[in-house]
């Protein structure tokens, strides 16, 4: 088990990894939009996207199999925060008053909360990971971490799975560009 304060440290470092990177804009896009649309047509999990590019930028490489691990490991806390968010967007519809947008707010906050403790369990796990499935890259170019959760969102032939491609794709280029900044 990794120590205590080396998780927090780390959990820090991606939580304020992500919230630069999320709010970034790459050839006039923001990443944010992106994220969200692979979320919400892709079924992917942003915290596992950003983990990706947070590890690439850290020189890791992240197998399908780890990957899968960590999946499993925030099942919990995914469906606690995909219920929030739920309740948060359906809140945001009915917003007519300052109580109304205090309650949005107040869900929007428990949301965001529930995200942090999702990527210090992700980060946790992560450190914990069998060797074999995270190793050091010794060749930056060789290898992306999003491509490797793209193959695990992909079904198939499903015809959406060239738009993944594009939307993966760009979201790497994306961080690339985030990362020599």
């Amino acid at each position: 088990m990794a120590e205590t304060s080396n998780i927090k440290q780390i959990a820090e470092q991606f939580w304020q990894y992500s919230w630069q990177f999320y709010a970034a804009t790459y050839q006039g896009k923001p990443v944010a939009s992106v994220c969200l649309r692979l979320q919400d047509d892709f079924d992917a999990n942003i915290n596992a996207l950003l983990l990706c590019c947070f590890m690439q930028t850290k020189s890791y490489e992240l197998s399908q199999q780890a990957l899968v691990q960590l999946l499993q490991v925030i099942e919990e806390s995914d469906a606690e925060i995909r219920s929030l968010r739920e309740k948060r967007r359906k809140a945001k519809l009915y917003i007519e008053d300052e109580a109304s947008k205090a309650a949005y707010q107040a869900l929007k906050k428990e949301e965001l909360q529930k995200e942090k403790e999702q990527q210090q369990i992700l980060v946790a796990a992560m450190l914990d990971i069998d060797s074999q499935c995270m190793k050091e890259l010794m060749d930056q170019a060789r290898f992306n971490n999003l491509s490797q959760y793209e193959l695990l969102l992909s079904r198939g032939n499903n015809p959406h799975n060239q738009e993944l491609k594009r939307h993966i794709n760009w979201l790497y280029e994306a961080s690339l560009s985030f990362n020599s900044l």
